[in-house]
């Protein structure tokens, strides 16, 4: 299995869905991908079938090295102030 970042946008959505995707291949990572539009929320009236028809995958890549990927960094100092933050409002 390899991991994939896959984008997906649903018509009349303004938004695209960044997915990690686990998959054999990158046409795997997609399917599986767009079967998981709506089918993680499903009470937002569609239902899922639609959506999945719906939607289209608008870009895929591998990612990550040996099962490994790096979702965000933060700069340490953002983390500190937090803590300051939190330790002010004791």
């Amino acid at each position: 299995m390899e991991l994939y970042r896959v984008y997906v946008q649903t018509d009349d959505h303004p938004h695209i869905l960044e997915m990690i995707v686990a998959g054999e291949n990158l046409r795997d990572a997609k399917k599986k991908a767009l079967g998981h539009v709506k089918a993680a929320n499903p009470t937002k009236g569609r239902a899922v079938a639609t959506s999945q028809k719906n939607s289209t995958v608008v870009a895929a890549k591998k990612t990550g090295l040996a099962g490994a990927l790096v979702v965000n960094k933060m700069p340490l100092t953002i983390h500190r102030e937090i803590m300051k933050n939190l330790k002010e409002e004791d």
